[in-house]
């Protein structure tokens, strides 16, 4: 009785089967090469030097200022409980300080949200354009808090407790 694999004839072991070289083979001796034959390779090319900045693009300076706008407003939102104590202390109510508070705020971030739209329109001012958009997202999201605040704020008055 024969086994399966002596039904079938033996075949050798193929070779693998490799890509064509890329390159034309190099000789293997030092030819030393005369010096009116052409250079088989490329010249160097010259060393990697840094792009100028001013070539870059001009600084987005209104997307700079509407994230120090933004960051003055959160500044004065941590000290308003200085200004809050302050007005305790001399005997003030704090109505006006809470208005003046809250009124800074607004105005500083609808100034930093128009800037930010503006420096992030700017096509030409490339360089610190993420500060413009940063900007712009960050006052976006403040100035819906306050609106909100504000509806709500309005529309507790109706509800009695």
């Amino acid at each position: 009785m024969s086994t399966p694999q002596q039904n079938f004839p033996q075949q050798p072991p193929q070779q693998p089967q490799y890509a064509p070289p890329q390159y034309a083979p190099q000789p293997t001796a030092a030819q030393p090469q005369a010096a009116a034959q052409p250079q088989q390779y490329a010249p160097p090319q010259a060393a990697y030097t840094a792009a100028s900045p001013a070539s870059e693009g001009r600084l987005n300076v209104p997307g700079i200022i509407a994230l120090g706008l933004v960051a003055f407003s959160t500044l004065i939102s941590v000290l308003s409980p200085v200004f809050y104590r302050s007005a305790l202390s001399s005997g003030q109510s704090l109505a006006p300080v809470t208005g003046v508070v809250q009124t800074l705020q607004a105005i500083l971030l609808l100034v930093a949200l128009g800037l930010a739209i503006f420096g992030v329109l700017l096509r030409d001012a490339e360089r610190w354009r993420w500060a413009a958009i940063g900007a712009l997202v960050s006052a976006s999201i403040s100035v819906a808090a306050m609106v909100l605040s504000l509806i709500v704020n309005l529309f507790s008055a109706a509800f009695p407790y």
